[in-house]
């Protein structure tokens, strides 16, 4: 019975840390925050405002869903700056290679 318990344990402890690692990842950390504290600390409130607590956990979430946008624009920008660097590194190694040449049969 006691290794049953111990394997749920740690089975339950591995499960929190994959939703811990995925909160972080999607940036999502505040919102489950907001999500648990705001109730166990601030029930009354809670439950007589439940409208704009609502409303501040859409806004929450709104605006991790607009860091996402953010993170991938950055992300295909520095993709485009990378490849455009790329191709000038290529079209001036190309010239240099050019003039070599030219230096060589003269």
């Amino acid at each position: 019975m006691s290794i049953l318990i111990g394997v749920g344990l740690s089975i339950f402890i591995m499960l929190i840390s994959l939703i811990l690692r995925l909160t972080k990842l999607l940036h999502l950390t505040v919102p489950l925050l907001y999500m648990i504290v705001v109730p166990a600390f601030f029930g009354e409130w809670y439950r007589q405002n439940e409208f704009l607590a609502h409303l501040i956990l859409i806004v929450l979430v709104g605006m991790v869903i607009l860091s996402w946008i953010v993170a991938i624009y950055r992300k295909i920008r520095d993709k485009r700056v990378e490849r455009n660097r790329a191709e000038l590194d290529a079209i001036i190694n190309s010239k240099r290679l050019y003039y070599r040449k030219i230096e060589y049969n003269d």
